[in-house]
């Protein structure tokens, strides 16, 4: 499937407050039944943090790997959910 951007990719950004294949017109009416996914807390960088790896030396691979797990079983989900939203604390890291 085709992104919004010169590259292609399985990803599609919301542009205008609004999600392609999402829009009241396709999906303003009940159509039986569907699950999603909200996931929280990816906290990049909160592993190693933990771990009291060296502040210089700390990275985010760990919590990638994670999410990359996560969407992988998420992709094998069937039926496929019909979208994945994460919140919470992205990265593990003050203002």
């Amino acid at each position: 499937m085709a992104g919004n951007d010169s590259h292609s990719t399985s990803f599609q950004k919301a542009s205008n407050n609004i999600y392609p294949g999402l829009t009241r017109d396709k999906e303003g009416q009940w159509k039986g039944p569907f699950c999603f996914i909200q996931a929280a807390d990816t906290q990049l960088g909160l592993i190693d943090s933990w771990n009291n790896v060296r502040e210089d030396m700390q990275g985010w691979g760990k919590e990638i790997e994670l999410s990359k797990k996560a969407i992988a079983a998420a992709n094998r989900m069937s039926p496929k959910p019909r979208f994945f939203v994460v919140c919470g604390d992205m990265v593990n890291a003050f203002p």
